[in-house]
């Protein structure tokens, strides 16, 4: 599992270097992209690499799939970002399910700015490993619970070896990653 910027996949010698070497360009089983509004908002003058992430295609099989995904992906929003990434609406889907769920709820935590004020919204992290990927399989239909991971830092080598070998063989469907801004995977 490598996780990068576009910045980094783009403009970075080493990273374009490795990209381009037949050897690791075939061992790549997906390119996934959080946050796809930003490639539309940012990807003509802020930060232009957005805009070009579909060149990464250039690099791999044409059978390794390019999946983007939001919270938020309106129509028009979703059309541009396809454009980008030279997705084709005869070869990919769309699955939405909805912003109406039950673990999502609007309140108001009133606070005054000090640190106990802090404290008090610990509630919002959920610090057990298993958190995120229940609530997945909850939502998921009974025939693919049994395809999600989570992939995680605390994973030891063998485990992410297993994992990636399970992901490509289409053993594991779906896996559950999160990506921080300094290039490392957490959880």
């Amino acid at each position: 599992m490598r996780a990068n910027s576009p910045d980094m996949c783009l403009q970075h010698e080493k990273s374009r270097g490795l990209l381009g070497t037949p050897s690791f360009a075939k061992q790549i089983a997906a390119f996934v992209i959080d946050e796809a509004p930003c490639i539309s908002q940012w990807g003509e003058d802020f930060r232009p690499e957005y805009a070009r992430l579909g060149t990464l295609r250039a690099f791999v099989p044409s059978h390794v799939p390019f999946l983007f995904a939001s919270a938020t992906l309106p129509p028009l929003v979703r059309a541009e970002v396809r454009k980008y990434l030279h997705v084709s609406t005869d070869h990919s889907y769309h699955v939405n399910i909805g912003t109406d769920r039950p673990n999502i709820s609007w309140f108001v935590q009133h606070t005054k700015g000090a640190k106990s004020d802090l404290d008090s919204l610990n509630f919002l992290g959920d610090d057990s490993e298993d958190g995120p990927i229940e609530h997945v399989r909850d939502i998921l239909p009974p025939r693919l619970r049994g395809a999600v991971v989570l992939y995680h830092s605390r994973r030891s080598k063998r485990s992410k070896r297993i994992i990636m070998e399970n992901f490509r063989s289409g053993e594991i469907k779906i896996l559950l990653i999160c990506y921080s801004g300094d290039g490392s995977i957490q959880r």
